[in-house]
């Protein structure tokens, strides 16, 4: 409950609801940010793993 825990709390303690919606957007788009890039360096690290430099499934994985 941490993404609308900010926007309820900021609007429960008397702020701006702009403000809120603007920080709770941004705490959204840095997770989805985060998670994107995570996705993309396990991928990009991995893929050595699992196939070869013809970019073939390697025959040694059982």
């Amino acid at each position: 409950m941490w993404i609308p825990g900010v926007m309820t709390g900021m609007l429960l303690g008397g702020a701006d609801p702009m403000e809120a919606a603007s920080i709770q957007i941004a705490i959204f788009t840095s997770i989805f940010v985060a998670g994107m890039i995570a996705s993309s360096l396990v991928l990009h690290f991995s893929t050595d793993s699992f196939f070869t430099k013809a970019a073939r499934l390697r025959e040694d994985m059982d």
